[in-house]
């Protein structure tokens, strides 16, 4: 019996420290961003004369409903007025491939989920065309964590936590221009970072939550509910802590007369996601009265750090090619062409690692970040 016990009690130490040290890939695994040209759980939900006729219109009102989500996803929102009005056959030209996650039919009637893939060519071409600003460049990942403010409990980790629970509904679901994931929530979670902390403002403890998971930014975004099953309205308060700044964000979420909570928290959850998207969307859209070629002196560490430096500017959506001119040990003279404007530019390579600038002499400078 001893000895039985003495095994238990090391299996339960291996199993805790194997997660531990084995937490850091799984983050990074949450960190694989979804596809911007994927529109992914459309509902729609249509009527007609008989059952082919119903879910060949379903098919026609997702294919235009999803795309029209992805155009929003890559055109800020004070341009969507603007965006091409398009039918669902007009969209069928865009449409690679789609999918369908669940339906249900009857006689006159056809319910499902379906899911696009979209042709980013094509795409392109079509705000290009309209001459609508956009962007493909993502935002460095966000780690959330969700802090309930309610009935008198701060929780974070907690079972308890409907907060949490909306967030862990939408991960994953849909591919936005700033990645954001959760933490694991396990029992280093527990002991590093707890709700009042959370909320606190704690900025050793946010730090090293953020260190745990190899990211830069965190949101703690604290959801205040009242004390009832269903309440009208919530309020979220949430700071972004990132590098040098914290971004502060207040929203208020009510709902057409009393509503469960769940809804308004899913409600809350996409509200502040759209509006990071939004905030990010604002400072790189790319214009397209703008834009032009710029020489820069690119500092290496060596051939890895070349490589890397190669690696992310091929990925960067916003440069329409890159030149290298001349290459030595210690670095190459390449031209960048680019839509938009430099600063915008400098921005979208910060979120790759590469730090561009320019010296007092008016030459510019790009290296990777050596803290990367």
């Amino acid at each position: 019996m001893m000895q039985a016990k003495i095994i238990a009690k090391f299996i339960c130490y291996a199993l805790f420290f194997g997660f531990f040290l084995t937490s850091g890939q799984l983050s990074a695994q949450a960190l694989e961003p979804g596809n911007l040209f994927e529109a992914v759980g459309i509902k729609v939900d249509v009527s007609a004369e008989d059952p082919v006729k119903a879910k060949q219109k379903g098919m026609l009102v997702g294919q235009r409903d999803g795309f029209r989500a992805v155009l929003e996803k890559l055109v800020p929102a004070g341009h969507h007025s603007a965006l091409p009005d398009l039918s669902g056959k007009d969209v069928d030209p865009y449409v690679e491939t789609f999918s369908v996650l669940s339906e249900k039919s009857s006689d006159t009637r056809y319910v499902a989920s379906l899911s696009y893939q979209f042709s980013p060519s094509d795409v392109r071409l079509l705000l290009k065309n309209n001459r609508l600003p956009y962007t493909e460049s993502r935002g460095k990942p966000i780690l959330v964590a969700p802090v309930l403010n309610s009935a008198g409990k701060v929780v974070l980790f907690e079972d308890d936590n409907a907060w949490l629970a909306a967030w862990q509904d939408r991960e994953g679901d849909d591919g936005q221009l700033v990645p954001m994931f959760l933490p694991l929530g396990d029992l280093p979670d527990m002991t590093l970072l707890s709700g009042p902390e959370a909320m606190g403002g704690d900025a050793g403890k946010i730090a090293e939550m953020a260190s745990r998971y190899g990211t830069e930014r965190i949101l703690v975004a604290v959801a205040k509910a009242p004390q009832t099953e269903l309440p009208s309205k919530i309020r979220i308060d949430a700071i972004l802590y990132e590098e040098n700044q914290r971004v502060q964000y207040s929203i208020e979420i009510s709902g057409d007369g009393a509503v469960e909570i769940a809804t308004l928290f899913q409600l809350g959850a996409a509200a502040l996601v759209e509006r990071i998207n939004e905030d990010w969307k604002g400072v790189v859209a790319q214009s397209f009265d703008g834009g032009d070629v710029l020489r820069v002196m690119v500092q290496t560490t060596g051939p890895a750090d070349w490589a890397f430096v190669r690696s992310q500017l091929a990925a960067e959506p916003r440069l329409s090619s890159s030149r290298t001119l001349t290459i030595s040990r210690t670095g190459a003279e390449m031209e960048l062409e680019f839509s938009g404007d430099v600063e915008s530019l400098k921005l979208a390579l910060r979120q790759r690692d590469l730090l561009l600038s320019e010296d007092e002499t008016g030459a510019w400078q790009l290296v990777a970040d050596p803290t990367r």
